[in-house]
């Protein structure tokens, strides 16, 4: 029986296995694209002239609060490159930085550090504005940290009573 390995990354690194070519059914592949040159350019022309819906600046007005939703460390998004972006635009729409906050969607994989949460948001300082993580295990929640939202902390926010896994 004819073998196939196959090589992918994940995560930080890469994960090779090999599997008997007729259990095969189809390898699917996404299609080879350039990466964007200019991020901040390219999220700016998105959100002030998206396709099909109101511009940022028709949404959000000074005083509102801003939820941003992002991946946990098993999906690769670069939240790290768009998020300083997305955070200076509200900035300079009106949003301080203690009215909003950064929800890492979880589901049922494990807690992040705090260090996983300013390394998936933010290159460089300052720190991004309060981060979060939203667990489907989660029944209640305790902000667990220590600093005050003007230091624009990542904190995590643990449910008190878990499910037992």
């Amino acid at each position: 029986m004819a073998m196939k390995t196959y090589d992918f990354a994940y995560g930080r690194g890469r994960k090779t296995f090999t599997v008997e070519e007729d259990r095969v059914l189809k390898v699917v592949r996404t299609e080879e694209f350039p990466p964007m040159e200019d991020i901040r350019g390219g999220v700016l022309e998105a959100i002030r002239h998206p396709i099909g819906c109101p511009s940022i600046e028709e949404i959000v007005k000074p005083g509102d609060t801003v939820a941003f939703i992002c991946n946990d460390p098993t999906r690769v998004a670069n939240s790290f490159d768009f998020m300083p972006v997305l955070v200076d635009e509200m900035n300079r729409l009106g949003v301080m930085d203690e009215d909003m906050k950064i929800v890492f969607a979880l589901g049922t994989h494990r807690a992040m550090t705090h260090e996983e949460m300013v390394e998936g948001v933010a290159k460089t300082s300052p720190p991004p504005p309060r981060c979060t993580t939203a667990s489907a295990r989660m029944t209640a929640t305790s902000n667990t940290s220590a600093r005050p939202p003007a230091e624009r902390p990542c904190t995590s926010t643990r449910s008190s009573a878990t499910s037992t896994t």
